[in-house]
């Protein structure tokens, strides 16, 4: 296993850790709930959304010819930019303020910005990634092979649903599982989210 796989693995667990945390938080804030901007949920779901990819990509990795430069510079922007993405949206919980589409404040509106330039980075190394599991994927398994592709494909595709939800500005206008969900024009979207679902599931 490379240097970058291994720094990969180390991330991918503090953001399992950062999950587990937040698991507690939310377990020990018995006033809080799982629905809501404001719910310890959001650093749960990102902490352990990111820390599974995280390490699934370093194992990945490995079926992949990846020079020692090409390495650091996918997985290590991969790393640091799921780190800081996590802990921003955890610093908003902790705030108690929403993390996305708060523009209440400059720095609120400053941490969304710098949220969606670290998912766009996140974006552009998992889809240089996936077009080398295209090309220059090693002898391995025709079901690994296929395995490999499928599941970057899907977290090609979760990028994309991520894209659709900001452009579109999907937020829940209120709290709890039967929320309105509205564009920036006020039309309702769906309830609860039509598009946070088959985002998260991919």
């Amino acid at each position: 296993m490379t240097s970058p796989q291994r720094f990969l693995i180390v991330v991918g667990l503090l953001l399992l850790a950062s999950a587990a945390f937040h698991g507690i938080v939310l377990l020990a804030a018995t006033s809080d709930s799982w629905e809501g901007p404001l719910s310890w949920r959001k650093p749960i779901l990102f902490g352990f959304s990111f820390g599974i990819t995280a390490i699934t990509i370093a194992f990945v990795t490995s079926a992949i010819r990846l020079g020692t430069a090409a390495g650091w510079t996918l997985l290590g922007s991969l790393g640091v930019a799921s780190l800081l993405e996590t802990a921003l949206i955890s610093m908003q919980t902790w705030r108690g303020v929403p993390s996305h589409f708060n523009f209440s404040s400059l720095f609120d509106i400053s941490v969304f910005i710098a949220m969606g330039v670290l998912v766009t980075i996140i974006a552009l190394a998992l889809l240089v990634l996936t077009v080398l599991t295209f090309t220059s994927l090693r002898p391995v398994p025709p079901s690994l092979r296929w395995a490999i592709r499928a599941g970057m494909v899907l977290l090609i595709a979760a990028q994309v649903l991520g894209v659709l939800i900001i452009t579109t500005g999907v937020e829940p206008a209120v709290t709890g599982d039967d929320a309105a969900v509205f564009g920036p024009d006020g039309v309702v979207i769906g309830a609860a989210g039509v598009l946070k679902s088959p985002h998260g599931i991919a």
